[in-house]
């Protein structure tokens, strides 16, 4: 049943459902607060695209993250010609094949 629903649709639907959780969690933040965004998903548009959506629009900025004995790698600069920016680099990916898990996508935003 989930995967008839699952397409660019529900993707772009829930992307900007993240993005209005987020700012909600950025407005609620105190100066130099962090935020860890993650996500069971690993769709640019879900992840370095609200990340990016936040950075764009709030006082926040990306911090870099060091998880140990996992296999992580970079989060993505550039997707479907959105350029989501050089600062997601810092965000981290979690891809199945690496560490026998699911897929994940994590952030950590700091308020400025």
């Amino acid at each position: 049943k989930v995967l008839s629903r699952w397409g660019v649709n529900l993707i772009n639907f829930l992307s900007v459902q993240q993005k209005k959780i987020i700012a909600n969690a950025i407005n609620m933040l105190k100066k130099d607060g962090t935020l860890v965004y993650s996500t069971c998903t690993l769709a640019p548009e879900e992840n370095e695209g609200v990340i990016a959506h936040a950075v764009r629009n709030f006082d926040v900025v990306t911090e870099e993250i060091n998880i140990k004995n996992l296999k992580t790698r970079e989060g993505i600069t550039e997707w479907n010609g959105n350029d989501f920016g050089r600062d997601m680099k810092k965000c981290i990916r979690i891809y199945p094949q690496d560490n026998d898990t699911e897929g994940f996508f994590v952030a950590k935003l700091r308020k400025i």
